[in-house]
């Protein structure tokens, strides 16, 4: 990079190293809009109204594929199940009673498994406790 000073009369608008000085940097401003975006926005506002009338139309016809698009847009892909235990039967009970999806029932699987390692992970810390706590006690004895 050159670090040469630059003349007074070339730019004012950057500093001797050649960097742009505060205030003078290219680009848009912080926090403006880019235009494209806002004319597209724009554009898809426009469409809203006969967009919303096509998909009631469809709907109205009891098309299917519009009745999946809504629900899919519009509703959560997660809902919140509640088994009641940690028992990994009582999951194996409400899936096979369709009670929650595969996909549920394999979150909720995960998620006792992590719970089951981290209490294993607990117990074990406890007895490796222990056991130093025994070892250091006969090192004192000895």
């Amino acid at each position: 990079m050159n670090t040469e000073p630059l003349d007074e009369g070339q730019n004012s608008a950057r500093d001797n190293a050649g960097r742009f000085k505060p205030g003078h940097g290219m680009g848009r401003p912080k926090g403006s809009r880019n235009k494209l975006n806002s004319a597209v926005l724009d554009q898809l506002a426009d469409l809203t109204s006969p967009a919303v009338a096509v998909l009631r139309q469809h709907l109205n016809d009891g098309s299917l594929k519009a009745a999946t698009y809504i629900i899919d847009r519009f509703t959560s892909p997660e809902r919140h199940v509640a088994i009641g235990t940690t028992d990994p039967n009582a999951v194996a009970d409400a899936l096979a009673e369709g009670l929650i999806t595969p996909s549920e029932g394999a979150r909720i699987a995960g998620s006792l498994k992590t719970l089951k390692e981290a209490s294993d992970l607990a117990e074990l810390r406890a007895k490796m406790d222990e056991l130093e706590d025994l070892i250091a006690r006969m090192k004192a004895r000895s």
